[in-house]
């Protein structure tokens, strides 16, 4: 009679707990997840990925590198600057000195200016063109050439990086997308748990009451203070888990909200990957870390090919009407060499009209030891960082070796867990199959029903928690590896 009595008080009493908990209805009456449309799935997460801040800013900061590579490769090509000179304007004279230069730092830093004098007075009654130049100059052995080839080529691997930097932030927002998911799923968990023992301290205070104990029993009152205890930390959870779905729905730019029932699947999104048929290892070139450690490598090769150690540069020049030969038109050349801490330049002139035509030469020299240290210092300093580089590139070896092993390894493990998971859940279906039968046969307590459905409800949720570490997986494995360049 007395056992009777106590199964009859359980029943009611997990009625009342039913109703009063909509989490608790949700699982008896809805004991599976909804399946979310891929569609829904992709917009949840696209939102979620363009309200990530961090990538707002990468984005800003690759077209910070573009118009960086404007202007280097502006500034690279050829270029023109006209200018006026210095007007000067008095009573009865006006003098002013236009040029146009032309410069070409690609082409071994040639450079063309023209240069013409105007001076018009009361005397002359027009203008003159006394002092009119052309000048060219260029680089005949030297690295400038070389050196402008590697500044366009670090100017361009800087978008090229700021790019790939774009690229991995938006894996690393997808990834704090499922991290967020699993964590939601994680609370849920938690949530059925605390829940399930908050049903059953209550059953077990009911328990005392019919068994005789009075309410002012310790054991009773030990009995109460649990289930105070416990549901504060249910009230705790539950708290927990909405302001963390709110949040979530929240970046992913849902309006109405989302509740656990319409979290998304993402099994169509795992099936995408391609990781449950095969490895998605790329190759040793494809690698990040040997393409930068081989790009590295090959532009410390080639800054030392640029940096010359001897600097010869020559021009020509015409001079109509030249002031300092009395008036003759002449032709200058002239030629400067830098190297080993020292320096020289020189040239001539030549008159090619009037009466006399003795050409006149210059020339300096200086040297500097410390200069020719210090360009000694500097080879040294390139040759460590070339030996450097090369380590690098050997490391990056070790280290692409080390990743595939580590990647396959887990990527074994993680399909093994899915594996047992989906086992798991088949076989908690099947039981809860058989319960719910039992239950409305009279075989089985509603306490015993009730445990199979979290037991069914918690292999599902290891089912989901399993396939979004797939693709955690998977996008850590993807960022390891550089992006198809588009």
């Amino acid at each position: 009679m007395i056992y009777k009595r106590c199964y009859i008080i359980s029943f009611v009493l997990s009625l009342v707990i039913m109703v009063s908990n909509p989490f608790l209805t949700d699982l008896v009456a809805q004991d599976v997840f909804e399946t979310a449309d891929s569609s829904k799935l992709e917009a949840m997460l696209a939102n979620y990925i363009a309200q990530d801040k961090k990538t707002q800013t990468l984005a800003l900061q690759y077209q910070q590198a573009l118009f960086s590579q404007y202007s280097a490769e502006n500034s690279a090509g050829f270029n023109v600057e006209l200018s006026t000179g210095t007007i000067a304007i008095q009573s009865s004279t006006f003098k002013m000195e236009p040029s146009v230069t032309l410069s070409m730092p690609t082409l071994n830093g040639a450079t063309v200016k023209a240069s013409v004098p105007l001076t018009q007075s009361d005397e002359t009654n027009g203008f003159t063109l006394a002092g009119a130049s052309v000048n060219a100059e260029a680089e005949i052995i030297g690295s400038s050439a070389k050196k402008q080839e590697v500044a366009l080529l670090k100017v361009q691997r800087s978008v090229l990086e700021a790019k790939r930097s774009l690229k991995n932030q938006l894996f690393s927002a997808e990834k704090d997308f499922y991290n967020d998911l699993k964590s939601l799923y994680n609370d849920y968990s938690s949530l059925v748990a605390e829940q399930n023992t908050l049903y059953e301290k209550k059953i077990d205070l009911e328990a005392l009451v019919v068994q005789g104990y009075s309410t002012s029993s310790s054991k009773y009152r030990t009995a109460q203070m649990d289930v105070l205890t416990s549901e504060r930390s249910t009230d705790a959870k539950e708290r927990t888990l909405q302001r963390n779905l709110n949040q979530f729905a929240k970046k992913c730019g849902l309006e109405g909200g989302i509740s656990m029932q319409s979290l998304p699947d993402v099994s169509y999104l795992l099936q995408k990957t391609g990781v449950l048929e095969n490895p998605i290892i790329g190759s040793l070139e494809n690698y990040s870390k040997m393409e930068s450690a081989q790009w590295n490598l090959a532009m410390e090769q080639v800054e030392q090919a640029a940096d010359s150690s001897v600097t010869i540069s020559a021009g020509l020049g015409y001079t109509h009407k030249n002031s300092q030969q009395k008036g003759s038109d002449t032709i200058s050349a002239t030629i400067s060499a830098s190297g080993f801490g020292g320096k020289f330049s020189g040239g001539f002139t030549m008159p090619v009209t009037g009466e006399d035509k003795i050409p006149t030469a210059q020339f300096s020299l200086s040297w500097s030891p410390g200069s020719l240290k210090a360009q000694n210092l500097a080879k040294e300093q390139s040759s460590l960082a070339l030996q450097l580089a090369s380590l690098n590139v050997q490391e990056a070896q070790e280290s692409y070796d080390t990743d595939v092993e580590q990647s396959l390894q887990q990527r074994d493990d993680l399909l093994w867990n899915r594996e047992m998971n989906l086992e798991s859940y088949a076989l908690y279906d099947s039981l809860a199959n058989d319960m719910e039968q039992w239950y409305s046969s009279g075989l089985i307590t509603e306490t015993e029903y009730r445990k199979a459905l979290i037991n069914k409800q918690n292999a599902l949720i290891q089912c989901r928690i399993s396939d979004i570490n797939l693709l955690l997986y998977s996008i850590e494995t993807k960022m390891l590896f550089i992006a198809e360049e588009n």
